[in-house]
């Protein structure tokens, strides 16, 4: 479903999901009039240096912007509630999983040199 979602609001086909938290929470959405409760799931994907996002819903939220982890994690956005309240274990989840994913590409480009 999230990968499908990804192809559609982004139009970037990943190969690997990468689930990292859960956020619940109630707010009260631009347009409404009550509040809502919502439940959020963030993941992240290692893109292709080719692959570029592009924003198919516009109106559906703000407008999209790159940053570095390092910067995401040290300047301060205007970020959603999810991220405001999840921000150090997203960081902390992707930094893990880059060193392993960096790890991986050194061995698998040594077993190919020794071949």
């Amino acid at each position: 479903c999230a990968i499908r979602e990804v192809r559609e609001e982004a139009r970037i086909d990943i190969n690997e999901l990468n689930y990292i938290c859960q956020h619940e929470g109630s707010c009260v959405f631009p347009g409404e009039i009550e509040e809502s409760l919502y439940k959020t799931l963030v993941y992240f994907s290692i893109l292709d240096s080719n692959q570029i996002p592009i924003q198919t819903e516009p109106d559906k939220s703000d407008e999209w912007f790159e940053c570095t982890l390092t910067e995401f994690e040290k300047d301060h956005y205007m970020l959603t509630p999810t991220l405001e309240v999840k921000k150090k274990e997203i960081v902390e989840t992707i930094k893990h999983k880059l060193t392993q994913h960096n790890r991986k590409r050194r061995r698998v480009v040594k077993e190919e040199n020794l071949e």
